[in-house]
């Protein structure tokens, strides 16, 4: 019987391979599908306008208004030299989604075993939160990719001791946190980890060293940060209890049930942890086990604290937690006996994860700008005056302008004005008297409502002041909607 369980433990040990090959196609077919259906949106349409921007002026803007994400922005500054259509711009998260899969089965062979690799990086594969953020030319999936990668590093470090190892982990530890701030959440836990577990022959001084080194590294954005403040966070609104239920909701993927379905294993892996601890045996597992709780919980819980004083908790920020989670997930899976139900469970869970996908896939999630520009460019007159609500909607009419028909612009932009990068100053609404001296200068004026939501008190009585003025000068209009956009043109006669 012993006999015949190695030979099958052996057998599915050199199916690894192939199994994490099907994986990572399965994971970049996920992430491909669909790329460039939807617009893109004002994050996204931003980061293009930051890139587009000569290197002078590119650099002034991330060292002194968009530090966060800087090493994604040089990247993708590159990454546009294959071209600027949504799918391409949208690619490089994309690849950088699919090597955090890979990675991830690396970190669950080297923490437990290639079974508990293999879970997870299925896990991930399929997880619409993370498939989400590789279909968005943002920072967020090269975020999980380095932070994911300096945790191994760190762990090769801690073994083996080696310089290369610790070179490794000074080296993208850095380039994590360029890529995010929230990345410094993640070394945190890594320190919080190495200080609790107690273990011997831990190379302190190459540890003091890596984090001197990369203490240094990380000074211009710490003087980035302070000279800022938290101006670019104070938008997020105030920390409420249910907050963390749905951070975790939106992390699984969305749904009660497969809240459920993750929330079962990974109760079976915090068990598991408790007895390893209790026994004292099979050290490394016991390690390893801490290594992952202190990677999942050490950034929720410093989030949590400093939402106590100001507002960080969004999903997207701590997605960092997403590796951590899906790999006790696969630990809490593995054990379950007997197999049958390990597998069974497995599947009913990646079951589960395709019908939120299916949903994210079938549900669109931003703004029809493509549209609602093309009919723009396609019934402007010349000299139509144009209003943007709010303001920041003219990046990416910008944006779709110059690829609908970069001549076609003969009409007149009344606000906002164009973006000024150097002062990094930006008027969102429009004054009173702004909108008052309009009818003096137009016979036809647009006004481009963008992302406005029926419930949104703080933007429907501007807008009702906008659209009054408007009324009282120009009596004729006709509207066209698009989802995420309404068009409302003004005419005189």
């Amino acid at each position: 019987m012993r006999q015949e369980w190695r030979t099958r433990l052996k057998r599915y040990v050199s199916a690894g391979p192939y199994i994490i090959l099907s994986i990572l196609i399965l994971a970049a077919l996920l992430r491909l599908l669909q790329l460039g259906s939807e617009s893109l949106w004002w994050d996204e349409a931003v980061t293009v306008a930051i890139v587009r921007l000569d290197w002078g002026a590119f650099w002034k803007v991330l060292s002194h208004f968009e530090a966060n994400m800087g090493l994604y922005y040089c990247l993708l500054r590159l990454w546009v030299n294959l071209g600027e259509s949504e799918f391409v711009l949208r690619s490089l998260s994309a690849l950088t989604g699919v090597l955090g899969v890979g990675l991830v089965y690396v970190l669950g062979k080297r923490l437990f075993d290639t079974k508990v690799g293999l879970i997870g990086a299925a896990l991930l594969a399929t997880n619409s939160f993370h498939i989400q953020y590789s279909q968005e030319a943002r920072a967020y999936s090269l975020m999980v990719l380095l932070t994911a990668l300096s945790s191994l590093f760190f762990l090769r470090a801690i073994e083996h001791s080696s310089r290369n190892d610790w070179a490794g982990y000074i080296l993208t530890a850095t380039l994590a946190v360029y890529t995010h701030f929230f990345s410094v959440l993640v070394l945190g836990s890594h320190w919080v980890w190495l200080i609790l577990v107690r273990r011997r022959n831990i190379p302190w001084r190459g540890f003091l060293v890596a984090v001197l080194a990369i203490g240094m590294l990380l000074v211009p954005l710490a003087i980035f940060a302070l000279a800022r403040g938290t101006g670019q966070i104070s938008w997020i609104p105030r920390t409420r209890p249910h907050d963390v239920y749905w951070l975790f909701n939106s992390l699984v993927g969305g749904g009660k049930l497969l809240l459920l379905a993750y929330f079962v294993p990974c109760s079976i892996a915090l068990l598991c942890a408790l007895k390893a601890w209790v026994q004292w045996k099979e050290l490394s597992k016991t390690w390893s086990y801490a290594f992952l709780l202190s990677w999942l919980f050490v950034p929720l819980v410093i989030g949590i604290v400093i939402s106590l004083w100001q507002p960080v908790l969004r999903d997207r920020y701590f997605i960092i937690c997403l590796p951590p989670l899906v790999l006790l997930v696969a630990v809490g899976l593995s054990q379950v006996r007997p197999s049958w139900i390990s597998v069974v469970s497995l599947i009913v869970l990646l079951a589960l994860s395709a019908r939120a996908d299916f949903r994210y896939y079938s549900h669109p999630h931003k703004a029809d700008c493509r549209g609602a520009t093309a009919y723009v460019v396609s019934h402007a007159l010349p000299k139509d005056g144009m209003l943007f609500y709010p303001g920041s909607a003219r990046f990416e009419f910008d944006y779709y302008v110059r690829r609908l028909n970069p001549e076609a612009q003969t009409w007149q932009i009344v606000f906002p004005e164009p973006y000024d990068w150097m002062r990094g100053e930006a008027m969102w609404q429009p004054s009173d008297s702004m909108v008052r001296t309009i009818p003096k200068g137009y016979e036809r004026v647009w006004l481009v409502l963008w992302r406005i939501k029926p419930n949104d008190l703080k933007y429907l009585e501007p807008i009702r002041q906008i659209q009054t003025i408007l009324q009282a000068n120009f009596p004729h209009t006709r509207e066209q909607e698009f989802p995420g956009v309404k068009l409302v043109l003004y005419q005189q006669k």
